[in-house]
């Protein structure tokens, strides 16, 4: 072979080997290009999740902030009409001396707290209700009674056994102070809107 042709031929595989080695390289490039675009993909994929689960737990929180935040001023205008409601009560209640039919209510008072006793009792009034008492214990002749007077008491009156251990208050103030217990929650159904027996619900928090 002369000369020349075998200067061809490592030429020829030379180009070769090149083309090959080339080929690979181009390949192996490839191959790390496109993994290291589906890492890029992924780690894309990975901040956005997580940016997206950043907003909504922060969604989630000043939900939360916002519904904690209504509570307390339902509550703070529950506790507001709450009293307002109790102070027209009391206002009203102290002024049942000057009703036409407040002999009618203590005698009412009087016979309740009497009926929880079978004893000699004492019946204590204020000063300005003793002469009505002293004119409806008429109505309890066979009943040991006596009358004391206090000043400042409520209308209404309270009954004690002779020996203390027994007291009934039956004033128009304690009478409210009992029913309270009940208007507090009748009052918070009210002012949400929810029925006399049911709560808001919560469906959907």
């Amino acid at each position: 072979m002369a000369l020349q042709d075998i200067l061809d031929v490592i030429a020829a595989d030379a180009n070769q080997e090149t083309t090959a080695i080339l080929q690979s390289a181009r390949q192996a490039h490839d191959s790390r290009l496109q993994a290291a675009r589906k890492q890029a993909a992924a780690l894309r994929d990975d901040i956005l999740a997580d940016a997206e689960r950043a907003a909504l737990q922060e969604k989630a929180r000043r939900l939360h902030r916002s519904r904690l935040e209504n509570q307390r001023l339902q509550v703070q205008v529950q506790d507001a009409a709450f009293l307002a409601a109790v102070r027209r009560a009391q206002e009203t209640l102290a002024s049942s001396r000057q009703r036409p039919d407040y002999a009618e209510i203590l005698g009412r008072l009087l016979d309740e707290a009497l009926a929880h006793f079978d004893e000699p009792v004492q019946i204590v009034v204020a000063p300005e209700d003793v002469d009505r008492v002293q004119t409806l214990l008429e109505a309890h002749p066979g009943q040991p009674l006596s009358v004391e007077a206090q000043a400042g008491l409520a209308p209404g009156v309270v009954v004690r056994s002779l020996d203390g251990r027994i007291v009934t208050e039956n004033t128009v103030e304690s009478r409210l102070q009992r029913a309270l217990t009940d208007l507090r929650p009748l009052l918070a159904d009210l002012l949400s809107g929810a029925g006399p027996h049911e709560r808001p619900s919560h469906d959907g928090d």
